[in-house]
């Protein structure tokens, strides 16, 4: 999620401005348990699980950024051990003030947690994309002895192991790994990112990047929609299981959602100073914005004050959701 805003590119900046915007209505849906409460006889059932599939490739999108740029540059001891302090410096902070102020309540458990966020589970994306940064040079040693053919065939082979046999097969957890929470999906996203690098595909106009996005994410409310009249309707229980087979990570129309956004964004470029000056103040940002707001004890606070769920009967609930969202990205 970090950046050099001088050697990036613009398009890329903003989406992982977006992407930071997509995983805060994501914690809002989730950890503020509007996804748990909507009906599915209400009509925001259907407008909160269609927004959750609209913003569900963000994480991928992030990995993605790191793949494409990493790929190409030298590893760096120094670059892994200030994400690391990032994350250990405002773990430990969050916490102390909040314990220190009576808020949370302190005990060595929850200091020890505090202290080693990496391990303890205090940030799962972290966890897992500081774990990518170590193995990285070995991947690019590896990706740089391979031809295109062979980059091509290798993803190939791990999207169909790791994101088309999942998503097919929701039941069968031998290749599925957790949804694609663990290492093995971001080695996946970091190889196709390194791909894209690689390939350059500079000659699909941007309408497609868009109706393919459009087109994958769809996928993910339709089939939960349908799957759940299946259910409840025709009473075909065992058809429970499928109910949320593309809200995963490493399902198959997340990945692709995720990769023509990426496209999409990558082949944007503002000439307007106003625009790049914009960019470059809150793309090196978007990090912080996750550290303290998908803290534990910040969104216990956070989650429980907002209580979104007491005003999904009005009629601005969608407006009082979007300025939740912004509110809590500008002011992290």
């Amino acid at each position: 999620m970090m950046t050099g805003i001088n050697k990036r590119k613009n398009g890329i900046e903003l989406l992982r401005i977006i992407a930071m915007l997509m995983i805060v209505v994501l914690h809002m849906l989730g950890h503020g348990e509007v996804l748990t409460t909507v009906q599915p006889d209400q009509n925001k059932y259907y407008f909160c699980w269609t927004l959750e599939g609209m913003c569900y490739i963000a994480v991928n999108c992030f990995v993605l950024i790191t793949g494409y740029f990493s790929s190409r540059s030298k590893a760096r001891i120094e670059k892994i051990l200030f994400l690391w302090l990032q994350v250990f410096v405002f773990s430990a902070v969050i916490y102390l003030c909040f314990a220190l102020t009576g808020a949370a309540e302190f005990d060595g458990f929850s200091l020890f947690k505090a202290l080693t966020p990496t391990v303890s589970g205090m940030y799962w994306f972290a966890t897992v994309y500081i774990g990518l940064n170590i193995i990285v040079p070995f991947i690019n040693g590896f990706l740089n002895n391979l031809t295109d053919k062979q980059h091509w065939n290798l993803i190939l082979i791990m999207v169909i192991l790791f994101s088309l046999i999942p998503t097919l097969f929701p039941y069968s957890t031998w290749v599925n790994f957790g949804g694609g929470y663990g290492l093995v999906w971001f080695i996946v996203l970091y190889m196709t990112g390194a791909y894209i690098r690689k390939m350059e595909f500079r000659r699909v106009r941007n309408v497609y990047w868009i109706l393919g996005y459009l087109g994958c994410i769809s996928l993910l409310p339709i089939t939960k929609f349908v799957i759940n009249y299946l259910v409840t309707q025709m009473h075909l229980e065992n058809m429970i299981v499928y109910t949320d087979m593309m809200y995963m990570y490493n399902s198959i129309a997340v990945l692709c959602g995720a990769v023509c956004i990426f496209m999409l964004f990558l082949n944007l470029d503002f000439k307007s100073s106003w625009a790049k000056k914009a960019i470059a103040f809150f793309a090196p940002l978007t990090f912080g914005v996750y550290l303290i707001h998908a803290h534990a004890e910040v969104d216990t606070w956070m989650w429980g004050m907002l209580d979104l769920t007491q005003k999904m009967e009005s009629m601005t609930f969608p407006v009082i959701q979007l300025l939740s969202v912004m509110t809590i990205f500008m002011i992290c």
